[in-house]
């Protein structure tokens, strides 16, 4: 559970760096790398749950009014982990590609790629959360960063 917890600092970092006042190439490559780190430690947690049945539990404590946020993580959430995050991944590799023209340009590319994190934050909230108030969270910030991308 600990590298799961990783993988959500690894993109709130991620996405932060994203917005630094630095090039767009330098902020394409935070965002793909976090996307990729954060890849590659929810597959480290997934993997014992997948092949042999483990399920994970996790508990953040929290001040009142909320108390202790509940994390679980089983084999349903575990496949949906599996293939969104890395889904993700492939998206921000593509828009390097896709934004390319306008990697020069003074326009900020670092909110996409911090939006794409967000993403991928939000689909490890929604899968592991026992928690309404984590759970909600997460649909929110899977709402919002998915609309904020297309617009």
């Amino acid at each position: 559970m600990n590298a799961l917890i990783g993988a959500v600092l690894v993109l709130l970092l991620g996405a932060l760096a994203c917005l630094l006042p630095v090039p767009n190439r330098t902020r394409a490559g935070v965002g793909v790398a976090s996307q990729a780190v954060a890849t590659l430690l929810v597959w480290s947690t997934i993997t014992p749950v997948l092949f042999q049945g483990q399920i994970l539990v996790g508990e953040l404590a929290w001040t009142y009014p909320v108390g202790t946020l509940l994390l679980r993580l089983d084999a349903l959430g575990a496949f949906f982990l599996a293939w969104s995050l890395p889904m993700t991944l492939l998206g921000a590799i593509y828009a390097v590609g896709y934004m390319r023209p306008f990697m020069d340009a003074r326009r900020h590319l670092g909110v996409h790629y911090a939006l794409l994190n967000l993403t991928s934050l939000s689909f490890i909230l929604v899968y592991t959360a026992e928690h309404a108030l984590v759970f909600l969270l997460g649909w929110e910030i899977a709402a919002l960063a998915a609309w904020l991308l297309v617009i």
